[in-house]
């Protein structure tokens, strides 16, 4: 017959806590390694984000440096050149409300700095509705 000893009772509940305990410990020292790697990880992503961004910033760089190399149309409606100096225009002559009629390829100066800034010939209609800057005239050996 089993016999009821004092405290062996108590015994038996700090023996399932200490047990209870080991358990969150090496519960707490899993997911504590499992946080550093994640940590880690988004450590990794965030420089490589930052790496692609320069590398980005980078290529759009280049990208808009060969932009301004190659001459591009540039319609009237974004922008009107601003030096007065003769630019390639696109022109037409109205024939009938919004209709250019013959369209042609030519150099025309925009007197930006007037008054009243206009197309050089625009008073015969003309209109203008794209332009680009002129390249560079040859050099001597060109």
């Amino acid at each position: 017959m089993d016999y009821y000893r004092p405290g062996e009772g108590i015994q038996m509940m700090v023996s399932c806590a200490q047990q209870d305990i080991k358990t969150i410990k090496r519960e707490n020292e899993s997911l504590r390694l499992k946080v550093e790697e994640l940590e880690e990880k988004n450590r990794r992503l965030e420089e490589a984000r930052e790496n692609a961004n320069a590398a980005c910033a980078k290529w759009e760089g280049l990208y808009r440096a060969e932009l301004e190399k190659k001459p591009a149309w540039v319609s009237v409606r974004d922008r009107l050149p601003d030096n007065e100096k003769p630019v390639l225009a696109y022109y037409g002559f109205y024939r009938e409300k919004d209709d250019l009629g013959a369209r042609f390829i030519g150099t025309l100066t925009y007197f930006s700095h007037d008054p009243d800034p206009h197309w050089q010939h625009e008073s015969t209609g003309l209109f203008v509705t794209h332009w680009m800057s002129l390249p560079e005239p040859p050099g001597e050996s060109g």
